[in-house]
């Protein structure tokens, strides 16, 4: 990302042209659904057993 196209980004925040609510929505969900407890754990478990496989 260069300077032009972050100041883009910004003119068009600045002006309304995202639904930020809806984004943040969004985000949340994806963030809540990814880095949940249960997921977390299943990511370690999957890790721990490829490891073992490769000896």
């Amino acid at each position: 990302m260069d300077e032009s196209h972050l100041a883009e980004c910004i003119k068009d925040l600045e002006q309304g042209r995202f639904d930020l609510a809806t984004i943040s929505e969004w985000q949340a969900k994806r963030l809540d659904e990814e880095y949940n407890w249960d997921n977390v754990a299943e990511k370690y478990s999957s890790l721990f057993k490829d490891l073992l496989n490769k000896k």
